[in-house]
């Protein structure tokens, strides 16, 4: 081996610092994807709630519907 090629070689040191900022953007990369899949997880919270809060006025606006044929069918 010429000194050129040995001078181009990276050492120990090189490999780690290179590995150290690789794991530093995998975890970065992690923080992010948790936040997103933390998000969907609201997200999909917030839908079954609000899916449920539709369920329950379409029933309240049923039971009037009921209510009001009754109280139609009293005064006639």
């Amino acid at each position: 081996m010429t000194d050129e090629t040995l001078k181009a070689e990276p050492t120990l040191t090189d490999v780690m610092q290179e590995l150290i900022k690789i794991n530093k953007r995998l975890e970065a990369q992690d923080i992010q994807f948790e936040a997103i899949r933390q998000g969907i997880i609201d997200n999909a919270i917030r839908f079954d709630r609000l899916e449920s809060q539709i369920y329950s006025v379409r029933s309240d606006i049923s039971t009037l519907k009921a209510d009001l044929k009754e109280t139609r069918r009293e005064l006639v």
